[in-house]
């Protein structure tokens, strides 16, 4: 259908917006397009059935000629149930409310073709003293509501998936590539920070956290700020995944300032154990690209940790903050426990077994466990490396264990500190003939002072010198 004069340019303009919202809602899961992305409920298909009405009552009702027979009106009519027209029942499919869509704007654009835009006409709903009003005026404000909801559209869909732009056929975005507008969001953040700093770290701690979905109960219980994946936003398909397969490995670290200690450690890691698990190479400069992106150019202290994955045949990563920690200076009671983890040197997924001996262990009061061989040998801590001080060297067990950053780092600038290091089997029978105990993993070094039940002396002067050979690592930018 053509138009002639200023209802052909109004109507361009409409047609474009009408466009635009159905095109938001394509390809997407049943749940995607139905789901609340906002905390008032705001959802795509919500959208689509909303402006149907806004079409069917403004065009319809409005100048005398509803699309409906009275008593045959839908729920979402705004006779019926004023709030029904946002968002979607489940028996609603999505073709019947696109069609619906459609019906609409074929309805509107037979008025507009056969009525005037002088033409009077009474909006059922609004106050009496302005009730009357012209075809024009109607045709501007549906036409500003369906811009606006557009708008709308476009930013839910790129909160799902990425997706943006303003149409099909024309998105109307330069033609920059994942990493150039990785760099532009980067490079607004900094302005931003710089302007509000206080802001900007308050956000990182407080509103972040909820903005970006991860403000509940359980992530506050683990401390979770953040969840990005391949530099955006965690989805609930990003998820799904990772939630059933156990399948990839991590790296864990601190920062502070916004800075990490060892990060060649730490990209070797993840390169390493990505060429073993799925024989592809890792791109170190991806890896710190998505970390930066996650830190946002912030000066913040949080915990880190890189996932790698490998959703669909494709390596991805998956970067999250979470609040700081320390090792404390409290000295830990351990237990010995018969497990040691299979690949042990990679930090793989899937740690049920050591995870639950630590459960185990701390129904007891102890606060870490020593994964122990068949044979009694002594491989590594639940969540730690084990050092062992025998008055004239620290002994590192040889059995499959994870080398730590931390132990690797020590390790590293021990001969410079006059600190002999030894690598031979430890059984823990034997465990009583060590002078000191350590344990170290990405928070730091600690003491033990008892294992299974055996007193272990606290060398409060050598654990000093461990942590000053590792405070002076230094803290590199990513």
């Amino acid at each position: 259908m053509s138009f002639n004069g200023p209802v052909a340019d109004l109507h361009r303009y409409l047609q474009e917006a009408r466009e635009a919202v159905l095109w938001k809602a394509e390809g997407l899961s049943e749940y995607a397009v139905r789901r609340p992305l906002t905390p008032t409920g705001t959802n795509l298909l919500g959208l689509v059935k909303h402006l149907s009405a806004v079409e069917f009552g403004y065009f319809g009702d409005t100048f005398g000629r509803p699309y409906f027979a009275k008593g045959e009106e839908p729920r979402f009519h705004w006779t019926r149930e004023p709030e029904g027209d946002l968002w979607a029942r489940p028996e609603e499919s999505r073709a019947e409310l696109v069609g619906l869509y459609r019906a609409a704007w074929a309805h509107t654009d037979a008025v507009l073709a056969e009525l005037p835009l002088d033409t009077e006409g009474r909006v059922p709903w609004w106050p009496e003293h302005r009730a009357v009003t012209t075809l024009h005026h109607v045709l501007v404000r549906v036409l500003a509501e369906t811009q606006r909801h557009a708008g709308h559209a476009d930013i839910l869909r790129e909160q799902l998936d990425g997706r943006a732009g303003a149409g099909r056929e024309n998105t109307n975005l330069p033609g920059q590539d994942e990493q150039e507008w990785s760099a532009y969001r980067e490079q607004i953040e900094r302005a931003a920070r710089e302007a509000d700093p206080a802001g900007a770290e308050g956000a990182v701690r407080a509103g972040r956290a909820d903005a970006a979905g991860w403000g509940g109960p359980l992530a506050r219980e683990l401390g979770i700020e953040l969840v990005e994946v391949d530099g955006r936003a965690a989805t609930a398909d990003d998820l799904l995944w990772r939630a059933v397969r156990s399948d990839g490995h991590f790296t864990a670290a601190q920062v502070r300032g916004g800075k990490v200690r060892g990060v060649g450690v730490h990209l070797e890691r993840l390169r390493a154990a990505s060429r073993e698990l799925w024989g592809e190479e890792l791109d170190p400069g991806l890896v710190r690209e998505r970390v930066r992106h996650a830190l946002g150019g912030r000066a913040l202290d949080a915990a880190l940790r890189v996932y790698v994955h490998r959703p669909a045949g494709a390596l991805s990563l998956m970067v999250t903050l979470a609040a700081p920690g320390e090792a404390g200076d409290e000295p830990l009671r351990v237990r010995p426990v018969p497990y040691v983890r299979p690949f042990a040197h990679v930090k793989h997924l899937g740690g049920f077994a050591q995870t639950h001996h630590r459960r185990l262990a701390g129904r007891e009061g102890y606060d870490e466990v020593l994964l122990t061989g068949p044979d009694g040998e002594v491989a590594e801590g639940g969540i730690t490396n084990v050092l062992l001080w025998d008055g004239a060297r620290l002994v590192l067990p040889t059995a499959p264990a994870l080398a730590g950053t931390t132990l690797t780092l020590l390790e590293q600038g021990l001969p410079a500190a006059g600190i002999a290091v030894a690598r031979r089997p430890v059984h823990r029978t034997k465990l009583a003939g060590f002078r000191s105990v350590f344990l170290a993993n990405s928070r730091g070094i600690v003491a033990v002072r008892e294992i299974d039940g055996h007193a272990c002396a606290v060398d409060e002067a050598l654990l000093a010198r461990l942590r000053a050979v590792y405070e002076a690592v230094p803290w590199e930018e990513v």
